[in-house]
């Protein structure tokens, strides 16, 4: 698996760097490096996934409330 970002002649570093680092996410590469890190037990793995989707979970909380607020709904 390789990432690449081709440069165009009218494109910045800045702009190819934040694509790159937007294919990383989508790929999740960084998560696989983690988690290959070091073995972790299938109820660690459970109760990892589930503290991730609460923080997720809030996150998205967060900005629907925003948004609502910007909105004017109430």
């Amino acid at each position: 698996m390789s990432i690449e970002v081709i440069l165009t002649e009218k494109m910045s570093i800045d702009t190819a760097l934040r694509k790159f680092s937007k294919l990383v996410k989508k790929e999740e590469l960084i998560e696989q490096l983690y988690n290959r890190r070091e073995y972790m037990k299938p109820s660690k793995k459970k109760k990892f996934k589930r503290e991730q989707a609460i923080i997720k979970r809030k996150r998205q909380e967060k900005i629907d409330a925003k948004k609502s607020k910007l909105n004017g709904d109430m």
